[in-house]
């Protein structure tokens, strides 16, 4: 699905003036500036697309890699199996997370059913 692109501008400032949860970017839609803060996640999946746009068009994240790439090489380091794991993306938004790790040796659905067993366990 192909989704719009937005208009999005950023405010002048220095790099690391704006602490993360005040950090902001402005979305012009309809003829009208409407500030949003990164983290009002529930406004930015108002729009369809504007999420992928903003985070990873624009500013280039590339977090779900690197906790892929981090957690591939504990694993290697330590000599751990990926089928020994059992994970809880607690921050499970979008699934980026999910899906990058998912990428290291096992489907989402493998990891939706050991997620389960072990959430029953709690």
């Amino acid at each position: 699905m192909e989704h719009q692109q937005y208009n999005i501008k950023f405010p002048v400032t220095k790099p690391h003036q704006l602490e993360q949860d005040n950090a902001f970017f402005s979305l012009n839609e309809n003829e009208q500036e409407i500030k949003l803060r990164f983290h009002d996640y529930g406004e930015l999946y108002k729009h369809p697309g504007l999420y992928e746009q903003l985070f990873y068009q624009r500013l280039k994240c590339i977090s779900p890699k690197k906790v892929s790439d981090t957690l591939n090489k504990v694993l290697r380091d330590n000599r751990v199996e990926m089928t020994e794991l059992r994970v809880l993306d607690l921050g499970a938004g979008k699934r980026d997370v999910w899906r990058a790790i998912a990428r290291c040796g096992r489907s989402p659905g493998h990891w939706r059913r050991h997620l389960r067993r072990s959430l029953y366990r709690l």
